[in-house]
């Protein structure tokens, strides 16, 4: 019997050394946006667990405008990265999918957003 627990308690540490690290509870960041040669503080988002974006401020002139990124971006289930393609591929990119709450979808997701919309998620 003690054997028994011995193996199972080995085989559950071994599993939750293989589960993936859980994200801060919620974090903020101020949003800057980049245009031309300089940044603009827009406002400030508070993400979640998942990486799901609440706009807590914003200037007048941009509320609208970060609000609707982040009711898109939270409409995201998952976000594409670059992964170098398979060896037998004639390809010279691929890519690769990350699901919401991996550890990887808030990176993709910042790199995301600094893309396509020059905007920039700074931790506070």
């Amino acid at each position: 019997m003690a054997r028994r627990r011995a193996i199972l308690g080995a085989a559950l540490l071994f599993l939750l050394a293989l589960a993936p690290p859980a994200q801060a509870a919620s974090s903020r960041f101020s949003a800057i946006l980049h245009e031309a040669d300089r940044e603009v503080m827009v406002g400030r988002v508070q993400l979640d667990a998942k990486a799901r974006i609440t706009v807590i401020t914003a200037s007048s002139d941009r509320r609208a405008w970060l609000r609707r990124i982040a009711r898109r971006m939270n409409e995201k289930a998952t976000m594409h990265v670059d992964a170098p393609p398979p060896a037998n591929s004639p390809r010279a990119s691929a890519s690769r999918i990350v699901m919401r709450g991996e550890p990887d979808f808030l990176p993709a997701l910042q790199d995301y957003l600094r893309t396509y919309y020059k905007l920039e998620l700074r931790p506070l």
